[in-house]
């Protein structure tokens, strides 16, 4: 008597026992097989099959085991659209179609190593478990795959003072104006607060009109939500840097207001009011 080759069990099939008669008296009757489990097993677990012949019985031990289910059973796909917009963004996982048996299956989503909803930007890692079945053991959190969430953008927009020539690129609000920003995701609480952050700069530092200002303020935004965004640079345009006018006295002939017109050399210097 043998135990069957195939010891995976799916649960529906049976797994039989065989026998060889190799009695030389072909006249000695052998019994049928019989099963410690009552017939033929299908389910994990240890069973002995034996058989009777001329008063004699041989028996067999054997074990029947599922399977192991293993992260290459399952078919793993990052979602579509990967950056923030306020909503979870779960991956596609599927028990690929030549596996059959396998039991409920759990999809969990870890970002620095805590289970989340994949809504806010950041990495998460994919992870799934799934439930015992006849066929397989349960499998636990085992590692699938990964996606990136990356932060939404945002622009930021300001009323820029004009200024008069003081030799930098240096920008301002206009004083009790405060910067403002589009495209934030309705309900998120997000905010410009810390001023000292924003870096607002002339494209050059000369004196004319029409100058454009870039506007950077990246590392302002605060809020409980500012981590799902960052802030594009923007420009402003249509301002003046203004010459910068100066006082000089001439000796004999009174005071007289000049103009700085840097950008040129300081030798030329042009008197606003005539002595």
């Amino acid at each position: 008597i043998s135990a069957p080759a195939d010891l995976y069990t799916d649960g529906t099939t049976a797994k039989e026992a065989t026998v060889e008669n190799n009695l030389v008296d072909t006249s000695v009757a052998v019994s049928d097989i019989t099963y410690s489990s009552g017939s033929a097993p299908k389910t994990a677990g240890t069973h002995i099959a034996s058989v009777t012949a001329g008063g004699a019985t041989a028996s067999i031990e054997y074990t029947l085991v599922k399977r192991n289910a293993a992260a290459d059973m399952f078919v793993f796909s990052a979602p579509a659209n990967l950056v923030y917009d306020g909503t979870a963004k779960y991956a596609t996982v599927e028990v690929s179609p030549e596996i059959t048996g396998m039991g409920a299956v759990t999809v969990a989503y870890y970002k620095d190593g805590v289970a989340v909803d994949p809504v806010n930007a950041g990495t998460y890692t994919v992870k799934v478990s799934t439930a015992e079945s006849d066929k397989y053991y349960a499998l636990t959190d085992v590692e699938l795959g990964s996606f990136t969430i990356e932060k939404k953008e945002i622009t930021a927009f300001a009323t820029v003072a004009d200024k008069v020539y003081d030799g930098t690129t240096k920008a301002e609000l206009v004083e009790g104006v405060k910067l403002g920003i589009i495209g934030i995701i309705p309900g998120d609480k997000v905010s410009i607060e810390n001023l000292s952050n924003i870096r607002l700069n002339f494209e050059d530092a000369e004196v004319g009109t029409n100058k454009k200002v870039v506007v950077d303020a990246t590392s302002a935004i605060t809020g409980d939500s500012a981590h799902n965004y960052y802030v594009a640079s923007s420009n402003v345009e249509g301002l003046t840097i203004y010459p910068q006018k100066i006082s000089a006295e001439v000796e004999g002939r009174g005071i007289i207001e000049l103009i700085n017109n840097r950008g040129l050399e300081d030798k030329e210097l042009v008197a606003l009011i005539p002595i």
